[in-house]
This record gives structure tokens, C-alpha cells and sequence, in this order.
């Protein structure tokens, strides 16, 4: 198992190397980059894409965790995680709806942050 676990953190860094800036630089790109590739009518749509792109930096990790809980053979504690993300991104947006959209995308974001440490967690169980 040592060598699984210096496996599964080499991979977090590279993934989190090449995720950070990306999506991070796109959050500091959006307030520029959206009017001129979209048009101006799309600049109130910025503060929620700037929302979207600061959950997707932990897609990578996600991705890589899901993956290892499949190879090493439990689907079933896959199912779990994701049941689990179900479960809370329906009762997270549903609470927000009643307060528009930016808080629903709010309440994307911590489901998906609580995804992200859910799945480690599932991960470092089972490994």
C-alpha cells in the first residue's frame, strides 16, 4: 500500500499543479475574458462563472479519487460517495432556490467541496 499511496499523491499534486492556475486564472480572466468571447449581455452572468470555475478545481481530484475507488475493486463505496453527493446537492439547492440564483450556484459550490472531501475521505478508508 505504500507505494499506492505515493502513487495516489503524486497524481493529486500533478492534477492540482495544472488545475489551481487554470481555474483560478480563469476567476481573474472572467471579468475581461466573458464580454469580449460573449458579448456584453453576458456580463451579469460573470460573478456565476467565476462561481462554476472555483468548484471546478476540485474536478481533477474527484475524477482521480472515483477512478481509484473503482480499481481497487469498490464500486460499492462509489455508490455510497455517490449517493451521498446526491443526496446533498438536493438538499443544498433546494434550500437555496427560494433565494435566486447566485445563492443556488453558492450552494453548488460547497456540494461540490463537500464531494471533493467526501471522496478523499472514501479514498484514504479504503486505501
Amino acid at each position: 500500500m505504500p507505494l499506492l499511496h505515493r502513487a495516489i499523491g503524486g497524481a493529486i499534486r500533478l492534477s492540482s499543479l495544472i488545475a489551481f492556475p487554470t481555474f483560478l486564472g480563469g476567476v481573474a480572466v472572467a471579468p475581461l475574458g466573458v464580454p469580449f468571447l460573449l458579448g456584453q449581455q453576458w456580463h451579469a452572468a460573470i460573478p456565476l462563472i467565476q462561481i462554476i470555475l472555483i468548484g471546478g478545481i476540485s474536478a481533477p481530484s474527484i475524477a482521480l479519487n472515483s477512478g481509484i475507488l473503482l480499481g481497487l475493486g469498490r464500486p460499492d463505496e462509489s455508490l455510497k460517495l455517490i449517493s451521498l453527493t446526491c443526496l446533498s446537492a438536493a438538499i443544498l439547492i433546494s434550500l437555496a432556490i427560494p433565494f435566486g440564483l447566485m445563492a443556488v450556484m453558492w450552494a453548488t459550490l460547497v456540494q461540490q467541496l463537500l464531494f471533493w472531501l467526501l471522496s478523499a475521505f472514501f479514498v484514504k478508508r479504503v486505501t
